[in-house]
């Protein structure tokens, strides 16, 4: 386990495992997308439509709010 990461990649690694979302979709959310208290985040999936990522416990207690 590497030590040395900063806590905005261990947060994206979290959030691509518990969401399953795409990489480019989690790097593109913006904060006032995210909704921590929820565990989601708004996105723009493929085609342009609006949708929801969800995450779990591990991903929260890393998000600002």
């Amino acid at each position: 386990m590497r030590l040395d990461v900063s806590l905005r990649e261990k947060t994206f690694w979290k959030m691509l495992y518990e969401s399953a979302a795409r990489a480019d979709e989690v790097l593109c959310l913006n904060v006032e997308d995210l909704s921590p208290q929820d565990k989601r985040g708004k996105i723009t999936a493929r085609g342009g439509a609006i949708e929801w990522i969800h995450w779990q416990s591990g991903t929260a207690s890393s998000c600002p709010g």
